[in-house]
């Protein structure tokens, strides 16, 4: 059994680039749908809406390969960005209705 190649350069950096991209928008998603009450399970809508973009694009290239290379960089992404968005979408949160995000 050969292992399968990684994806060449210039494919590997419109892969980060879809998995920072598809990361934040589930991060902002999740985070907005808790502050919206519904709780945990804003985490799993959020992470099933990354998930399912990154489905989406990686569909596109027909290596395995650029999936695992995707779903790395996402729940890295996921890892660093998810906490700041939370007082991203804290601010804005209280911006508009005017509670801390101790309420």
């Amino acid at each position: 059994m050969t292992p399968r190649p990684f994806p060449p350069r210039e494919t590997r950096r419109a892969l980060v680039v879809v998995s920072l991209t598809s990361t934040m928008f589930g991060g902002v998603l999740a985070w907005t749908l808790w502050f919206d009450g519904l709780g945990v399970a804003g985490f799993g809508i959020g992470a099933a809406a990354t998930l399912i973009l990154i489905g989406g694009f990686a569909s596109r290239d027909a290596a395995h390969r650029a999936l695992a290379f995707m779903l790395g960089f996402a729940f890295a992404f996921a890892v660093l960005t998810w906490p700041v968005l939370w007082l991203v979408v804290g601010y804005v949160r209280y911006l508009l209705t005017g509670e801390s995000l101790g309420d």
